[in-house]
């Protein structure tokens, strides 16, 4: 429920210049690229190469002479329509920046993803990845003005067992579909819209991959991300991992830490553990627990409780159902042990009713953090071959929810209309309750090129 705002510069007409840059470069590259492909990363391999083939085979269209090329290139244009029912009753409104409780919005989204071998070797290839939008765009909470930026930019280099990537990448340690509790190299997912994409991190990635994988990740802390429980400075950060997928189940061991924060707190290490089962045809669970210790105690806000927590774990569990016919559904439990109970959550309600009367710091709070139990039920159906619904209810410990409800209309290959309706509910005193918007219409066209 963060309300800070995120921008490239502070003079408007340079903001509108970079964006209006950035778009027009995208778009010109066109001319040297061939048809598009994507190269998605899946949770459940093991292996950094069946990672993004596997998304490959299931997303490109390419006649067989366009794969041969060297390079491949996509992009998505995205023209989106949005009304907005502002909930003033929430706590965050009166600090909130005036672009966040706009009725009405309109926003333009352009991402491009190009890939291609190096030297003709399957051996080596690269991947770059980019985003930008030329309006005010809410992501969650945070307001991005004129933003641009490059989500992923590697090299990958195998040869047999052995795999390298360095660059700017996502990278997924975990098994879970919407909520992250062992992932915590890449930016956590929005549980209502987990297949947005977000920005990768800078990373030495080395695998060794036979019966069973282990990986390596050299990664630094991303000075942008301050949350209520992680301060991210500019720290040498680690992970060590191992796997073994069989034909029935894949099951990982992560660990995760790095050097003290530049408040000489220490780092809140990670160990985790990961699976995924097929339980029966048609149905599989997966899970995902993570202990950590050592949490940050340098926030001025942290009242004694939340400081004396040194250590705290977070779960998943989840299960797949196929209904057949083209539907899915999906059940998710997530435990945040950071999240507070019904006495804590009335504690952070009256700090912040202080804060916001001037006798106090204003407490933090990031997204599902205020409970500790989330559940998350996910619905999803393809019907006459060229429509799709996808819905998905979260409900919260303190009776809070979310509703989600996505329309789409899949005219072509390259381009699609889709309708998304939210709605939040909750009693003053709820996470979602003060959310800064009640209800929310979007109306959107996406060009696939």
């Amino acid at each position: 429920m963060k309300t800070s705002t995120t921008s490239l510069g502070s003079n408007p007409a340079l903001d509108k210049l970079k964006c209006g840059s950035a778009l027009v470069l995208a778009l010109s590259s066109l001319v040297y690229f061939s048809q598009p492909l994507y190269a998605q990363e899946s949770p459940t391999k093991t292996d950094p190469f069946e990672q993004q083939t596997a998304q490959d085979l299931l997303k490109q269209t390419l006649p067989l002479a366009s794969q041969a090329r060297n390079s491949i290139f996509k992009g998505s244009l995205f023209l989106s329509q949005e009304f907005n029912s502002i909930n003033h009753a929430s706590r965050f409104a009166d600090v909130a920046p005036p672009e966040m409780q706009s009725n009405s919005n309109f926003n333009s989204q352009l991402r491009i993803n190009a890939k291609g071998k190096i030297a003709d070797r399957e051996q080596a290839r690269w991947l770059f990845k980019a985003y930008a939008n030329s309006a005010k765009i809410a992501e969650g909470d945070t307001v991005y003005h004129g933003h641009a930026r490059i989500d992923e930019a590697f090299i990958d280099w195998r040869e047999g067992a052995n795999f390298l990537s360095v660059g700017k990448r996502r990278v997924n340690w975990g098994h879970a579909r919407a909520f992250t509790a062992v992932n915590v190299i890449a930016p956590a997912r929005d549980p209502l819209n987990p297949d947005f994409e977000l920005e990768g991190q800078n990373m030495l990635w080395l695998s060794h991959h036979q019966d069973d994988s282990f990986d390596f990740i050299l990664t630094r802390g991303n000075q942008r991300e301050i949350s209520a429980d992680r301060i991210s400075g500019d720290r040498a950060r680690y992970g060590l991992r191992w796997s073994r997928t069989r034909e029935q189940y894949d099951v990982a061991l992560s660990y995760f830490d790095g050097g003290n924060y530049a408040e000489q707190a220490p780092f809140a290490r990670m160990f985790g553990l990961s699976f995924s089962a097929n339980l029966m045809p048609g149905l599989s669970a997966y899970g995902e627990w993570a202990q950590f210790q050592h949490r940050p105690t340098v926030f001025p806000a942290l009242k004694p409780y939340e400081a004396q927590r040194s250590q705290y774990r977070r779960q998943i569990l989840g299960l797949l159902l196929d209904l057949g016919d083209k539907a899915r559904v999906f059940v998710e439990i997530y435990h945040n042990g950071l999240g507070r109970d019904a006495t804590e959550r009335q504690q952070f309600w009256s700090d912040l009713d202080d804060a916001r009367r001037g006798r106090g710091a204003m407490p933090t709070l990031d997204n599902f953090s205020l409970n500790r139990n989330y559940w998350l039920l996910a619905y999803k159906k393809e019907f006459l071959e060229n429509f799709e619904f996808n819905g998905s209810l979260i409900l919260a410990g303190d009776r809070s929810s979310i509703l989600r409800a996505e329309q789409i209309y899949l005219a072509s290959d390259y381009w699609d209309i889709r309708a998304i309706y939210s709605r939040v509910s909750g009693s003053e005193n709820s996470e979602f309750g003060n959310h800064l918007l009640n209800h929310q219409i979007a109306l959107q066209v996406r060009a696939h090129f």
